[in-house]
Parts: structure tokens; C-alpha cells; sequence
């Protein structure tokens, strides 16, 4: 009977892992990015009012809860008066100051 040889070990060829090491980057990186839009987008609706708690929310003020614009000649009395609390009542004689300033500016 013939002698069979015995064949040399094959050697194994070796595994390159850049590729799996990019893209296991690559989902790390948008998991944090959903992960960070999803917080953000959050914090910004709970500002709006629209997810969360009501009372945490900042509404716009209405108009009617805005201060008035002083005219400059109230604006030079106002330097030597003391300044009017916003609670403070308007007249009518500073409301229609306030309306004819108002109608000027948009007649501009």
C-alpha cells in the first residue's frame, strides 16, 4: 500500500474587522443623534405647552397684557416721576395718547 502524506495544516486566513468596526461606529453615532433629537424635541414641545405639564409652559403674551409705549414727552416726565407699576390703572387721557401713537405709527 502506497504512504499516504500527510498534508501541512492549512492556515486560516485572517479576518479583517475595519469594516465591522466602522459601522459598529456608525450606529453608535445615530443612536446618540435619536436619542439627542428626541430630547431636544421634548424640551422644546414642553416649552411650547403641547407635551408635559401646562404650568411649565411659557405662553406669548396677549396684546392686552402688554405694556404701553410711552411717547417721548411722557418718557421726559418719566425721568423725574417715579416709574408707574404695570398694575397701575391706565387713564383715559393716557389711553388716547396711547391710541393716537399707535395710529401714527402705522400710518407711517
Amino acid at each position: 500500500m502506497a504512504q499516504q502524506k500527510k498534508r501541512a495544516p492549512a492556515r486560516r486566513k485572517k479576518r479583517h474587522w475595519l469594516i465591522p468596526k466602522i459601522l459598529l461606529v456608525c450606529a453608535y453615532g445615530v443612536v446618540i443623534a435619536f436619542l439627542g433629537t428626541i430630547f431636544v424635541m421634548r424640551k422644546e414641545l414642553r416649552r411650547l405647552g403641547v407635551f408635559g405639564n401646562e404650568r411649565t409652559a411659557v405662553s406669548p403674551a396677549s396684546p392686552s397684557q402688554a405694556l404701553p409705549v410711552p411717547s417721548p414727552e411722557m418718557a421726559r416726565q418719566g425721568e423725574t416721576a417715579s416709574p408707574v407699576s404695570p398694575t397701575a390703572e391706565v387713564t383715559q387721557e393716557e389711553k388716547k395718547q396711547l391710541e393716537d401713537i399707535l395710529r401714527a405709527r402705522s400710518g407711517k
